[in-house]
């Protein structure tokens, strides 16, 4: 699943408390992944590291998985208005109970993954505009697993 938040979206989402603005003139980019890898979504248990292993950030003595941060590839054509400058994607590990313990009200119609999938994409939106408040990110969501979990799984993710 796809979809591009502008920071003016972004500041609607609900978020929790995190650290202050992160600089992209740092290149800090290990610090904005693990905070990422952090945000709590409901019925998401773990990130996954993608179809090959390979969804990783990299980092002096660090590894997160699940998370990548990319420039977006930009045509010449194209205004760089248009197009989100930067690209995070998310892998998740969805719990399998979520596919038959969420009620179709709670979803607003959606099918359970999607709605799940929006969630994630929600909160990382408003995780990047408080760390990164003047760029544009598009942000895409696989759900790279469902997994058997515990009840105490249901409620967070890492």
């Amino acid at each position: 699943m796809h979809g591009a938040v502008s920071s003016q979206e972004a500041q609607g989402a609900d978020a929790t408390h995190a650290p202050g603005a992160v600089s992209r003139d740092d290149n800090n980019d290990v610090a904005l992944a693990l905070a990422l890898a952090a945000r709590a979504v409901e019925y998401v248990v773990d990130l996954g590291a993608g179809r090959y292993g390979a969804s990783v950030t990299y980092g002096p003595g660090q590894r997160i998985t699940g998370i990548v941060l990319r420039r977006s590839a930009q045509s010449e054509d194209s205004a760089e208005s248009a197009a989100p400058a930067f690209v995070a994607e998310a892998h998740i590990v969805v719990a399998a109970a979520a596919v038959s313990s969420v009620v179709a009200s709670d979803t607003d119609g959606s099918p359970v993954l999607l709605w799940i999938a929006n969630e994630a994409r929600r909160a990382l939106a408003a995780t990047l505009q408080r760390l990164r408040p003047n760029e544009k990110w598009d942000i895409d969501i696989t759900i790279d697993d469902l997994r058997d979990g515990d009840a105490g799984a249901l409620s967070g993710a890492q």
